[in-house]
This record gives C-alpha cells, structure tokens and sequence, in this order.
C-alpha cells in the first residue's frame, strides 16, 4: 500500500498545483454524467488514473481517488470486514487451522454461551459486555459510521433506495462477522436492518443503541435462567 498523504504538512508540488488549477477549469462537472462537459472530466480522471498507475506500478482499474484520507480509512476497514464476513460465512469464526478455511460451519455457537452461568461474577460480566459494552460499540460503528458512509456513497440512487441498500449491506457484514456463522445470518441480518431503519427514523444512534442492549438484555438473562 503507497500512502501519498502529507497530512496536510506541506504545500502542493507546484506540478500538482498546476494540475489541480486545470482541473478545476475543465474538469468541473460530474465524471458519472453523460453530457459533454462530464465526459471531459471523465477523460482527465482517467487519466490521472493511468499516470498514478504507471508510477506505483499498478493497473489503472487498482488506483482509487477518494475525497479525503477518512473515506479511505472507511474503504480500508470496509474491505477488512468484507474478508472477515466471507470467513465468519464459511467457518463460523476466524479458523485456526488456514486449510479449514472452507469448511462449512456445524451452528450457531456464541463464545459467551461458555461463559454464562460459570461464576455469579463471570455471569455478571457478560451481561454488563453484552447488553451495554457490545450495543454502544457495535451500533456506532455499524449503525453510525459504515451505514452512515454507505448510505452518503449510494446517494445518487435516490434516499430511499440508499437507505435500503446501505442498512441491507452493513446489515450482512454486521451479521456474518459474528462467531456464530452462517446459519444464524437471516436473524442477525433482520435484527440489524431495523437497527439501522430506527437508526434513519430517529436520526441518531441512541435509538438502535437502546433496542440492541435491550434484544441482548433478553437474550442474556433468558440464557443465564436456563443455564441456572
């Protein structure tokens, strides 16, 4: 991975300034349109594109431009928990043997399923990380920020249809990352998408926060009474 981010430290290389200046005058419009101005600007991000290509050296479909070093810290951490997702789906968990990789998981087993009913303290821990620590973490990072981007970068489909699309996606990698595999996805997908549409409803993620810790409250308790 080349990083070329001087964290705004220092100023532009006067080449790059010259570039920038004419971009802005001719490539102005939106690359994505079909109309004359748009393809120009098509024309000078794609070739942008081959001239950092040519230099890292990569082909010009690997080089992305994002609008910030954010939006690629959130790319990054997407496409990691994209791989994470296809292992949960395929093992259950991150394996310890790499050549099971693509051994098929035997059900839904939680970790936390050991712990409960262990010790009066043990039980008291795991409710405290499961229905306040897990809920708080867990929805602002998926209900806050990668919906959140997902929504803004699926923008131009229109609200509602990005919306939709932004909570099903963060919905499946919220579900198949957890250790418990595939045969729990459809429930876990289901929770997370009404995560996420209270999430839109009430405009913050204190709402899907509540109804999380609330859900693993149940949940836990239910578990800690039969395990008694």
């Amino acid at each position: 991975m080349t990083y070329l981010d001087a964290a705004s430290g220092e100023p532009l290389h006067p080449a790059a300034r010259q570039t920038l200046l004419a971009a802005l005058d001719e490539g102005w419009a939106d690359p994505t349109r079909l109309y004359r101005e748009a393809r120009r600007a098509r024309l000078l991000l794609d070739n942008a594109r081959e001239v950092v290509a040519s230099l890292l050296p990569a082909r010009p479909d690997e080089v992305v431009f994002t609008s910030s070093g954010t939006q690629a810290l959130h790319l990054g951490v997407l496409g990691t928990l994209l791989l994470a997702a296809l292992a949960g789906l395929t093992t259950g968990g991150p394996p310890e043997d790499p050549s099971q990789a693509l051994m098929p998981a035997t059900g839904p087993a939680h970790p936390i399923v050991g712990e409960v009913g262990r010790s009066a303290v043990v039980t008291l821990l795991v409710l405290v990380a499961g229905a306040v620590a897990a809920p708080i973490v867990e929805e602002i990072f998926f209900r806050g920020a990668l919906y959140g981007h997902l929504r803004q970068a699926l923008r131009g489909t229109g609200a509602a249809l990005a919306t939709l699309l932004a909570a099903i996606v963060s919905a499946f990698i919220f579900a198949a990352i957890h250790p418990q595999g595939w045969i729990a996805v459809p429930a876990l997908m289901s929770l997370a998408i009404g995560f996420a549409l209270v999430r839109e409803w009430r405009g913050s993620v204190i709402a899907p926060v509540v109804m999380h810790a609330i859900n693993n409250g149940i949940v836990l308790t239910g578990l800690t009474l039969m395990l008694a």
